[in-house]
């Protein structure tokens, strides 16, 4: 007997199965007709489930059972009969956000925004119940359709699949938790460290970049790559036309790497943000999405701070010298020195600056061969390519001790990948493989690399001091 005609048998004559929708990871989902009362619902059913599957299904179940927002695709019945799990949800007609992102790459602002807010509507309700998502991606996301086009504003957020519940006494969920899909995890989930409500925020700035500007931030080859870059790669956001500033500091705030940095509380903000943009006429168009270069951050963007610190020396500078040639003879001595003073200061702050990007550059050069050390030769696009590696062959490539060692490590990781029969244990393989890739970059960078922040301070730090003495050198001769 085939699964769907199994899972016939134990729905009975209520449920009359019409269609499948998809499968995935954790079961199948089909579209059926509740036949009392004419209503279309879907059925999402796991079949011979193992204990840990079983137990993530029970999880899902019991949190949309504990959720009644608008916002949130809502339970209407589960159960489990001959092997089979399964839970019943109204049938949403007009698919998932993937469709519109896949037909035309990117939303107009106003739309983006509208879903965005449902969205956080939605973790709204589940934090206060203390459920984090963790999973927040496009087909995970529901536009309903009543035929009259779209329902931004009605989105609702589905799959609470690999949900966290937040524990009492830390407001987190268990260190060594790892779950999520890889392009849209944070830092803190790839690392497994403890995930609290901050990592929905992260994910629903994930959400909102891609549905601005069409592409997620980070731009990798394979899953190991992704997941460094996530984990160790800034992003910036850098102002482009059409992105109102206050949306352009909400999504760089939500992409902070450290959880404590984003919004409290996304849904308001962006309700005001919502609020001031429609106010605005002409908000509808798409936004150009910034080159992959951009989203890093570089010496000019990394500190902006910094560059408007250099410039305004710069403009002083230029301004002093005006004055120089306009002022009596006796006091342009001093306007002079001033002026060189403040130019030594901003020198050594903009020079630190290009030298800390001449070596983030390089770090990522290692990096690169780090990951060719430990996963072949390049990057592969199949994450199993990468597991082909012989450990003589890994072994041999390393060079010194604890390059070895390394080395042997990660050998027995990627034989615990390839005998492992869960997906929970294949994913953290995945985070080990990541943490050794960090480990081996840290093992074969430079020394100067190594103590990038130090040299970086020092060069700074000379040229402050050097500025500062001949500013007041300039002074005491008043």
């Amino acid at each position: 007997m085939q699964e769907q005609d199994k899972l016939q048998s134990v729905l009975g004559t209520r449920y009359r199965i019409t269609g499948t929708i998809g499968r995935g990871g954790m079961g199948t989902v089909y579209a059926a007709m509740e036949q009392l009362v004419g209503r279309e619902v879907a059925i999402k059913a796991v079949y011979l489930p193992e204990e840990q599957t079983r137990e993530r299904f029970s999880t899902e179940v019991r949190s949309l059972s504990r959720l009644h927002h608008l916002n949130i695709l809502q339970l209407l019945e589960a159960g489990e009969m001959k092997e089979i799990l399964y839970y019943i949800t109204p049938l949403i007609k007009g698919g998932s956000l993937e469709k519109p992102l896949q037909e035309r790459h990117q939303l107009g602002l106003s739309q983006a925004l509208s879903i965005a807010l449902a969205v956080a509507a939605a973790l709204l309700e589940a934090h206060k119940h203390r459920i984090i998502h963790r999973d927040l991606k496009p087909s995970n996301i529901l536009i309903p359709d009543d035929g009259n086009g779209p329902q931004y504003d009605r989105s609702l957020v589905s799959d609470f699949g690999v949900v966290g519940v937040l524990r009492p006494n830390t407001d987190s969920t268990q260190f060594g938790q790892i779950y999520g899909t890889p392009e849209y995890m944070s830092p803190e989930q790839i690392r497994g460290m403890p995930q609290t409500t901050a990592t929905d925020v992260y994910g629903l700035g994930l959400l909102l970049y891609k549905m601005i500007f069409g592409q997620t931030p980070f731009k990798h080859d394979d899953a190991f790559s992704l997941m460094h870059q996530i984990v160790s790669q800034e992003v910036f956001i850098p102002a482009v036309p059409s992105l109102p500033e206050s949306l352009r500091l909400f999504l760089q705030r939500c992409l902070e790497k450290d959880p404590a940095a984003r919004p409290k509380d996304p849904y308001s903000e962006l309700s005001r943000i919502q609020a001031s943009i429609d106010s605005v006429p002409a908000r509808q168009a798409s936004i150009t999405a910034p080159s992959q270069g951009l989203l890093a951050k570089t010496w000019f963007t990394h500190g902006p701070k910094g560059c408007i610190f250099a410039f305004s020396a710069v403009l002083v500078v230029l301004a002093a010298i005006a004055v120089y040639f306009f002022a009596p003879s006796a006091n342009r001595q001093l306007i002079l020195d001033l002026s060189i003073g403040v130019l030594l200061v901003a020198s050594g702050v903009v020079l630190g600056s290009l030298i800390r990007s001449w070596l983030l550059k390089r770090q990522g050069g290692v990096r690169d061969e780090a990951s060719k050390i430990l996963f072949g030769l390049g990057n592969r696009s199949e994450l199993g390519a990468t597991l082909a590696i012989e450990v003589e062959e890994l072994i041999a490539k390393c060079k010194a001790l604890d390059e070895i060692i390394l080395g042997k490590t990660v050998a027995l990781m990627i034989g615990e990948y390839r005998d492992a029969t869960s997906f929970d244990d294949r994913k953290d393989a995945l985070v080990t493989a990541v943490q050794f890739l960090e480990k081996l970059t840290a093992r074969m960078s430079p020394w100067y690399i190594k103590y990038e922040k130090l040299i970086v301070a020092l060069v700074s730090l000379i040229g402050l001091v050097a500025g500062v003495i001949k500013i007041i050198e300039a002074i005491s001769k008043l």
